[in-house]
């Protein structure tokens, strides 16, 4: 393993980068953060290009889900995330969490796509969850494509074969406000929709077909109908989701479901 040196703790920016902890600190502090947290998910993710050796974050973007994994498998519930606004002050706070993370881990030999999540206590603070090397699951990859023009899985995929970057710098904003949700299925045989969703801003990206029988939920990603959401705010795209759910529920049936 190569030794670490005094140039190794310095970031891009110039500024001093934080020292390892020992395991046993870094669980203890885990820990505490667990218990101190607000609330019982990850309440904020960050998908982002994590792509010189440095340590450089070339492009990023922080988004808020709506809840958590075990708890839509538990309560069969939607699950969903908005990206923020580019005013929104938990932007800077969220990425200069990043930054500090991937400052404190080892360097990359090769350029990789990452996906981070954090919460924000209730007094303002900032509490890492995760981290890993991939883009995020459900449909991150698509709305950050349709937010940056990037795909982050397929750009990941792009600098290991070593292509070019697609996005080369981090972009002040997304081209909209974009969001995607996910809408659990249902128990029985599904019934409808008869027309395509009359919601603006709406992309259907995947669907169950008319006939196919279910019992809830297969997994934590699982969905009878998936979708990315625009709008011109964050809360713009939240009321398209909720009026995508209506029409949803109201257009159609789960026969054979108690």
């Amino acid at each position: 393993m190569k030794r670490r040196n005094a140039a190794d703790d310095v970031r891009d920016d110039g500024r001093s980068a934080p020292r390892h902890a020992s395991p046993q600190k870094l669980l203890e502090e885990a820990d505490a953060a667990r218990r101190s947290a607000y609330a019982p998910y990850s309440g904020f993710a960050v998908g982002a290009a994590l792509l010189t050796r440095s340590g450089r974050i070339v492009h990023g973007w922080p988004s808020q889900y709506n809840g958590g994994v075990a708890e839509r498998v538990r309560d069969s519930t939607c699950l969903s995330s908005v990206l923020l606004a580019p005013e929104d002050p938990r932007n800077t706070l969220l990425m200069g969490l990043t930054a500090d993370v991937i400052a404190a881990l080892p360097r990359c030999e090769e350029p990789l796509v990452f996906h981070l999540e954090a919460w924000i206590r209730a007094d303002g603070e900032p509490v890492f969850c995760e981290i890993a090397s991939r883009s995020g699951g459900a449909l991150v990859a698509e709305t950050y494509e349709r937010a940056f023009g990037v795909h982050l899985a397929k750009e990941g995929l792009r600098v290991q074969c070593g292509d070019d970057l697609t996005l080369t710098e981090q972009p002040a904003a997304p081209r909209s406000a974009y969001g995607w949700i996910l809408v659990p299925p249902g128990h029985g045989k599904l019934v409808g929709p008869a027309e395509p969703c009359p919601v603006p801003g709406v992309e259907i990206v995947t669907q169950l077909a008319a006939g196919t029988e279910r019992d809830g939920l297969a997994h934590a990603t699982d969905a009878a109908v998936g979708a990315t959401v625009f709008g011109d705010t964050p809360d713009q795209v939240d009321k398209r989701m909720t009026q995508l759910v209506d029409w949803w529920r109201l257009n159609t049936s789960w026969v054979g479901e108690s």
